[in-house]
Order: C-alpha cells, then sequence, then structure tokens
C-alpha cells in the first residue's frame, strides 16, 4: 500500500494547471472511504475524473488480482439518526503520526475490526480527504526534526502561532522593524548548540520524524459519519 500512496502522490504535479491549483487554491485529490454497510465492509475511492486512469494504474500495478469497480457515489445519511465526528490531532502537523513499522499491528485492521463489531442494521463510514503535500512541507519538516534533536523548540520564532497572528501591533513592529536584537542574539545561540542525549524512546521519535521528512507526504482530514434507526 506503500507504493500505491507514492504513485498517488504524483497526481499533484501531473501538470502546472494542477500544481497552480492545489497550491493556491487547496485543490483536494483524493477521498479514501472505508464504509460499513448492511454487514459489509467497503473500500472506496473517490476522485475527479480526470485522475480516475492514474487511480486505477496505481491500484492495479501492485495489486494485480484486485477487481476495479467503478460505482455510484456512497450515500451517507440512510437511516433516521446520524452523528458526524471530525478527527483533528493534537501536535502540531510537523509531528510525525507513528510510523506503520513501529506498531505490532495494522491500525487500519484495529479500524476494521472495530467496524465489523457494529449491528448490522446500523452504518458506519470514515472519510480520509487527502492531498499530497509539496517538497517545501517535507524541507520543514526535516528543519523541525533538526530543532527537536536539539532540545529547541518547533519553530526558531513564535510567530507562526495563532496567538502571535492575533496581535496586530506585534505583528506590524516584526514586519516594519525587523527581528528583535533578542530574537537575534537567541539565533545565534541555537546555532552553536549540537546534538544533545536524549531517551531512546524520544530519539525514536524525532527519528521517524526524520524518515518520514523523505517520503511523500498528505495532509488529510478525518471524519467519521455513523448513522441508526435506533
Amino acid at each position: 500500500m506503500s507504493q500505491v500512496l507514492n504513485n498517488l502522490h504524483k497526481i499533484k504535479n501531473i501538470s502546472v494547471h494542477e500544481s497552480l491549483m492545489s497550491r493556491v487554491f487547496r485543490k483536494q485529490k483524493l477521498i479514501f472511504i472505508y464504509q460499513y454497510q448492511e454487514g459489509q465492509l467497503s473500500c472506496l475511492i473517490g476522485t475527479y475524473p480526470e485522475y480516475q486512469n492514474i487511480v486505477e494504474s496505481a491500484i492495479a500495478s501492485q495489486y494485480a488480482s484486485a477487481s476495479i469497480e467503478r460505482v455510484a457515489k456512497p450515500k451517507f445519511f440512510t437511516k433516521k439518526y446520524y452523528d458526524i465526528q471530525v478527527l483533528e490531532q493534537e501536535k502540531d502537523p510537523m509531528y510525525t503520526i507513528k510510523l506503520y513499522k513501529n506498531m505490532p499491528d495494522d491500525p487500519i485492521n484495529n479500524i476494521i475490526d472495530s467496524m465489523g463489531k457494529v449491528s448490522p442494521e446500523d452504518t458506519v463510514n470514515i472519510l480520509m480527504v487527502i492531498k499530497p503535500e509539496d517538497s517545501k512541507f517535507n524541507k520543514r519538516r526535516q528543519v523541525a526534526a533538526d530543532r527537536l534533536y536539539k532540545n529547541l523548540d518547533l519553530y526558531s520564532t513564535k510567530w507562526r502561532s495563532r496567538k502571535n497572528l492575533l496581535q496586530p501591533r506585534k505583528l506590524l513592529g516584526f514586519l516594519f522593524n525587523g527581528p528583535s536584537d533578542k530574537l537575534i542574539a537567541n539565533k545565534k545561540e541555537e546555532d552553536k548548540i549540537g546534538m544533545v542525549r536524549m531517551v531512546k524512546a524520544k530519539e525514536d521519535s524525532r527519528n521517524a520524524m526524520g524518515e518520514e521528512a523523505a517520503n511523500p507526504t498528505f495532509h488529510a482530514t478525518i471524519s467519521l459519519i455513523a448513522s441508526s434507526d435506533v
């Protein structure tokens, strides 16, 4: 599946127009859907018509015996009652979610097993809207991993935080006057810091972050939709 995702990541740069739409308008490319309905579990991939051949080729190249069919758009609200829950990560997107190779079980298998325990009369849908990130995100993640290795804050300045963006006076002062002497001094001190010792668990998380920084990356928005007649 890793190779399938690597092939799907190329959708971002298939043309100058698509690169522009992705960078300026944040155009989403793919939707992964795990649907449990009437006791049957289905895996669907939604995309634009112009990407259909690319998606089919990416799957067929890795799963030669797979049966790829075009189906109608799934209906998520077929029951009387329903609930929608958006899953949000607590940490900054720069942090890597634990890699599958560091987990004893495939997390997708655990989710599917849980969905299989739902009553056949109910439905559950997991939607993952994903968009390929460009190389700039990988470079920022590499810089962030290097800073964490040195036990520094994730970013060299605090201007990325929402709190400072909501303080126009500080923001305008930074734009017109440039960085303060204190900020420049802190930057010079940070440049002098070498690698530091840390516990293995912490080091492993930094290694995973650095490893993922070299791989194609997707931005995902995950939603859970459950519905029932009871």
